[in-house]
């Protein structure tokens, strides 16, 4: 068997050095700016065909924001570090400000995302192992999904990459210049996505299991936590935890965001690219045994324990320990978050365990790697590229986001002097939504009315836009009886859905 541990000390052996590689340099710089240009075109095509959502909304929202006021606005909402938002704020500012440039942001990260998994699996693995996983990533749907769309998790993925990469080199070399770009990178991502800690936590764990095998100055691991937490100290003393205390969401009922045991299995249907019936709704039943067939059974083949007992796999070069810390990468993501979750009664969403998706395809990549013949290899790998590739018509035609453009610009080219705003069902008050300050800018500063004002007949306008997003804010008994109450002394003089979205234009009769 391939041994990666020499006489002499303990270091991981790095793979490039410990056998012949399937291809030079050159041919492995070839291969992967192939890949690499395809990973770019699907996450360009058809990247703004569909409306921002919700969230998508609201960064752009902050980021069109003076930076104070934008800092302050996230210090508010509490759920994410400012990272991305700094990011997005000077972005916008230097390249146009739009939901196609928030989107070209996270395309962007999600490009850099495919040659950083193949330097980690060249590192970790070895050449042909890398290759793979980064082809796996190229065509993930997962990946594509988060690349189109202007939030953090494309660029926190891509910062968790980075910091694995330097923690791989960190254990193989022992370079103070490594640990501290491992440090940098790991605050990066800390201030990209909290749930992004749950990779440091595997770290950490691989640290003290193989703490005699690949020894580190104590002096580093004693640091490590107080410079990741001195690192955080302003942003945690900057009001968000006292901001995050005021709204008490753990207190609160979660309703259709409550945890539920399903979703850590659906997830990895989520890893091995299964919503082909659309992004948000749920997976064909097929998915499930085909998206284990083709991805989680190579998972399962690459690790060391499997691959001695099944005489039909061949050895291939890797570093000692590589499964264990490919399966922490994996696992501790989605177990930790499935555990958060369940003791505080919140969501659990794939977009938390994501970080988690980068032990995974880097152990479907060493399975598909230790397949032999190369006809079996290539044969399981293109039904898997295939397999991935196909649903990605989940993400480039398949609508699963509110035409909140369509609807804005809509009511924005037919809007005249006398008009009022309402966006329903704010009920008392008058309040803009995130939406409407990105698809809507022209018309911010236009009269609003809330929908009880028009059921009393007391609003100064002469006709009345009301724009319903029936996708968030279902209709209630009350507030069905508001607009009956307007209704009746009022003509509909236009009417459009654009998705989820109701526009409907009333006049006095």
């Amino acid at each position: 068997m391939f041994s990666s541990v020499d006489s002499g000390n303990h270091h991981m052996v790095r793979p490039e050095r410990a056998g012949v590689a399937f291809v030079g340099m050159k041919g492995q710089l070839r291969w992967l700016l192939l890949v690499v240009a395809g990973a770019l075109a699907l996450r360009l095509y058809r990247i703004d065909w569909q409306s921002a959502l919700v969230d998508e909304n609201f960064s752009l929202m902050l980021a069109d924001r003076s930076f104070a006021r934008m800092i302050a606005g996230i210090i508010r909402d509490t759920v994410h570090p400012p990272l991305h938002y700094i990011v997005l704020w000077g972005w916008v500012r230097l390249f146009g400000f739009d939901q196609m440039q928030s989107r070209l942001l996270s395309a962007l990260f999600g490009m850099l995302s495919v040659p950083m998994m193949f330097l980690v699996g060249r590192r970790l693995l070895n050449p042909r192992a890398g290759l793979i996983a980064a082809l796996l990533l190229a065509v993930s749907q997962l990946a594509v999904h988060h690349s189109q769309e202007g939030r953090m998790y494309a660029m926190a993925f891509l910062l968790v990459l980075c910091a694995v990469f330097y923690f791989v080199r960190t254990l193989q070399d022992r370079q103070m210049k490594d640990w501290l770009l491992f440090l940098l990178f790991s605050v990066l991502m800390l201030y990209t996505s909290y749930y992004s800690s749950t990779v440091l936590l595997a770290c950490a764990v691989f640290v003290f299991v193989r703490r005699k095998e690949y020894p580190l100055p104590r002096r580093w691991i004693v640091a490590t936590p107080v410079i990741l937490a001195l690192a955080l100290l302003p942003w945690l003393t900057s009001g968000v935890v006292s901001a995050f205390v005021a709204r008490g969401d753990i207190n609160k009922d979660p309703g259709f965001m409550r945890f539920e045991w399903t979703r850590p299995i659906t997830s990895l249907n989520w890893f091995n690219s299964g919503k082909w019936n659309g992004i948000y709704v749920q997976s064909p039943w097929w998915s499930i045994p085909a998206g284990l067939l083709l991805f989680t059974v190579p998972a399962l083949l690459g690790l060391g324990p499997i691959r001695r007992r099944l005489h039909f796999l061949r050895e291939v070069e890797q570093a000692t320990g590589s499964g264990l810390l490919l399966i922490l990468l994996w696992v501790f993501p989605m177990l930790i978050v499935a555990l958060v979750s369940w003791s505080t009664n919140t969501q659990y969403d794939v977009r938390y365990v994501v970080y988690g998706m980068a032990g995974y395809l880097l152990l479907v990549a060493l399975g598909f790697d230790s397949l032999g013949p190369a006809t079996w290899r290539g044969l399981a790998l293109a039904a898997a590229v295939a397999y991935s590739a196909g649903s990605l018509h989940a993400v480039y035609y398949i609508q699963f986001k509110g035409d909140y453009r369509g609807a804005s610009r809509y009511v924005v080219e037919r809007f005249r002097p006398g008009d009022c705003l309402c966006f329903m069902p704010r009920g008392k008050t008058t309040n803009i939504p995130e939406y409407w300050y990105v698809h809507g800018r022209s018309l911010v500063n236009a009269p609003l009315v809330s929908s009880d004002r028009l059921a009393q007949g007391s609003y100064p306008c002469s006709r009345v836009w009301m724009i319903w997003d029936h996708a968030w804010f279902r209709i209630r008994p009350g507030r069905a009886k508001v607009i009956a109450e307007f209704a009746k002394n009022n003509d509909i003089g236009d009417k459009q859905k654009f998705h989820d979205l109701d526009v409907v234009l009333y006049r006095p009769r």
